[in-house]
């Protein structure tokens, strides 16, 4: 199952029955289209039926034309967006699955294309809302690593981002670059040659222990 296409599906509907929701049309049209794509693929996977055949002609129709309305849309996003010129292949991975504040759309579209993503603006689709990088990218990236800054708790594995040593960004660890200045850390200890980890970019270029003993010889 894609759980995370689900539990976005999940929180939206909860809103909708307590009669709250400051969803757009285009960003109901997205749910409903990631629930016919969840439907499809439950009903051909696990069921081992015919979608079109259970749900009948008129209901899959439906849902034909609301999903291809919004991929249609979506597909257009997205090839702007890969025209831009990021950091890390991760941070488009972010902006692709970025969702606007105002009205909940994931339709972003750049509003220039070939540059620099750093110097970009984007603008919602949906609700016309002008957005900066800046805007964009700290919401993205902790959206986007959410459910690996999970595990890395309950499992005990590395933080994937942290603090930029540099900015208020996000540095991505595993990326070697911050999301926010392009700043490349030091991720070995100039003085000792261990990794520095997630948690000791603050002191780079050396390891926290390195540090806190230059800091007494001092």
């Amino acid at each position: 199952m894609d759980w995370k296409r689900l539990k976005n599906i999940q929180r939206h509907r909860n809103n909708i029955e307590h009669y709250y929701s400051n969803l757009s049309k285009q960003a109901a049209r997205r749910l409903i289209s990631d629930s016919f794509i969840i439907i499809r693929d439950f009903i051909s996977d696990h069921l081992n039926k015919d979608p079109m055949k259970l749900l009948g002609d008129e209901a899959w129709a439906v849902l034909i034309k609301i999903s291809e309305v919004y991929e249609k849309e979506k597909k257009e996003c997205l090839a702007a967006i890969k025209t831009l010129k990021y950091f890390s292949d991760a941070i488009l991975d972010a902006i692709e699955d970025y969702s606007c504040t105002k009205c909940g759309t994931d339709l972003i579209m750049p509003q220039k294309k070939n540059m620099d993503a750093i110097e970009a603006n984007f603008e919602c689709r949906e609700c016309g809302k002008v957005l900066l990088y800046e805007d964009i990218i700290k919401p993205a990236i902790s959206n986007y690593y959410s459910h690996a800054v999970y595990f890395s708790h309950t499992d005990g594995d590395d933080l994937p981002i942290t603090d930029c040593p540099k900015c208020d960004g996000i540095y991505l660890y595993n990326e070697g670059v911050c999301s926010s200045c392009g700043y490349e850390a030091e991720h070995r200890c100039q003085r000792c040659s261990s990794t520095i980890m997630p948690d000791e970019l603050s002191t780079e270029p050396f390891c926290e222990y390195c540090a806190y003993v230059m800091s007494k010889d001092d």
